[in-house]
């Protein structure tokens, strides 16, 4: 149930890069499905249509879907509160035609949140296949054939996306649309120069057209000092700055996932585009036909198209956990008892169950408590937890359980580990002695007081301390940078993420 084919085996569909990449040709898949399904809902429920007719009615339904799901889902994933405003109808007097300013800087944020790879994942949110490089994939439709769509978007419904900074990936930097295994062209490098052959103008007189004030150091571009180090290295001025460098090395706006600049072009842009639309599916639709349009996820996509059940509901959002805490089990008897506190300093690991790979590790704060989500590796897959111990201390509590993480808004919570200290190796306990005859003092025991604990732990977080947030850090210094080759802006790719 795939797409048409050429003669060489390539995607056909009205785009002619539906194949750059298995996941974009996934995408496209997915829609000619919905058009299909709706066109036979349409057929069936009117006979008298003709073909033209069951034709243009799916596809409006299906550009309604798609312009519903852009601006219900994707800008407030993207943009957060400080998005679009609402719909107040169309307005003739707006042209909703592309910017040189969205087309040319503001739109290819996205070349900031691709990933190296691509995964191939089933339903229960574990790999299928062995992962290929994004390198290898451009115009290269053999994964695409072997496995299906399925897996492509499961995975794309599962992996976050890389943050939207100054660093892009080594497949987009040194191999764009080459032969795979050969080399092929730097997107970073064009965007800035097609940037200036488009007549750009620099980054603070764009903030001035898009009503922002301009800036007046590089320090109120970013807070990070090693970016406006680089900057200034390489403009000299804040008045020389590229635009689309500027909007990558933006802090972001609260709660967003752009800059402030960025953040009044897209809005600009895709207000223009809904209010100057004459058929805007708001406009074009009443009644049940709007509330069904205004209702439809991308989730629900994918659940009427494909045989994936596990995707979140809502498919932009990828939210995770896996805590618990480690505690000292004074009485061993597996579980955390009221006056056993927890363990600081104590260093767990999350384990990959299918590879045996450590996929990530932290530390427990002040109260004993540990995180793993999104933003420390946690994924979709099968896991084990497992505590890093001094050799005289066991672990009281059972090891080895494993944890199944199918989709997003799974939070598995009181993963938790009990400890003690020991002289001797742990025994089963002693069976009670019998109660003393009366008249009689009890006998003293043999058996030695048990500890109080695991001891000094390893170098503890401050009290009070919170768990690990869920969020990115910010760029090192060994990473972040910007280096001028000629008129070219070579950035470099970001560290590499644990990949199962």
């Amino acid at each position: 149930n795939l797409l048409t084919t050429d003669a060489a085996g390539n995607f056909l569909a009205g785009d002619d890069r539906v194949g750059e990449n298995p996941e974009l040709t996934s995408l496209q898949t997915l829609f000619v499905r919905e058009h299909n399904r709706l066109a036979a809902k349409f057929a069936a429920a009117d006979p008298s249509l003709t073909d033209e007719q069951i034709f243009q009615k799916a596809r409006a339904y299906v550009v309604g879907e798609i312009q519903s799901i852009t601006y219900n889902e994707w800008l407030p994933a993207l943009l957060g509160t400080q998005g679009v405003t609402a719909y107040r109808g169309y307005d003739a007097s707006v042209n909703p035609g592309i910017s040189n300013e969205f087309a040319t800087a503001g739109y290819r944020l996205g070349h900031s949140l691709l990933v190296d790879d691509i995964q191939f994942l089933g339903n229960d949110g574990r790999s299928i296949a062995d992962g290929v490089s994004l390198a290898d994939s451009f115009n290269n439709p053999a994964s695409l054939k072997a496995y299906g769509i399925d897996p492509l978007l499961k995975y794309l419904a599962s992996d976050p996306t890389n943050e939207v900074d100054t660093k892009i990936v080594d497949s987009v930097r040194n191999f764009l649309f080459g032969a795979p295994g050969g080399g092929g062209l730097d997107l970073a490098a064009l965007n800035i120069q097609r940037g200036r052959d488009h007549g750009l103008a620099d980054f603070n007189t764009t903030r001035t057209a898009y009503g922002l004030p301009k800036v007046t150091s590089f320090a109120q571009i970013t807070k990070n000092t090693v970016m406006q180090a680089k900057l200034q290295s390489l403009y000299g001025n804040v008045d020389n700055i590229d635009l689309w460098v500027g909007v990558l090395a933006e802090d972001h706006i609260p709660g967003g996932s752009v800059g402030p600049t960025n953040r009044a072009i897209l809005v600009d842009q895709f207000t223009r585009l809904r209010n100057g639309d004459r058929f805007w599916y708001q406009k074009a639709f009443a009644g049940k036909d709007l509330a069904d349009l205004e209702g439809t996820t991308f989730t629900d996509l994918l659940r009427r198209n494909t045989a994936l059940t596990t995707v979140q509901n809502n498919a932009f959002y990828f939210k995770v956990e896996l805590s618990g805490t480690a505690f000292t089990d004074l009485n061993r008897n597996g579980k955390r008892d009221p006056g056993e506190r927890g363990l600081p300093g104590i260093s767990v690991n999350l384990i990959d169950a299918d590879s045996g790979e450590t996929a990530s590790t932290t530390t427990t704060n002040a109260q004993g408590d540990y995180r793993f989500d999104a933003s420390n590796e946690l994924r979709t897959g099968r896991y084990r937890v497992d505590q890093v111990l001094p050799a005289d201390v066991r672990q009281t509590t059972p090891t080895g359980k494993i944890f199944a993480i199918t989709g997003g808004n799974q939070f598995i919570t009181h993963a938790d580990f009990g400890s003690v200290r020991i002289a001797a190796p742990i025994e089963p306990p002693l069976p009670p002695a019998p109660a003393p005859r009366p008249g009689t003092a009890p006998r003293p025991s043999s058996t030695p007081p048990r500890g109080g604990g695991v001891g000094t732990p390893p170098q503890a977080a401050p009290r009070g301390a919170a768990p690990q947030a869920a969020s990115i850090a910010p760029p090192t210094p060994a990473d972040d940078g910007l280096t001028l080759h000629g008129v070219d802006l070579n950035l470099s790719p970001p560290r590499p993420r644990s990949r199962r």
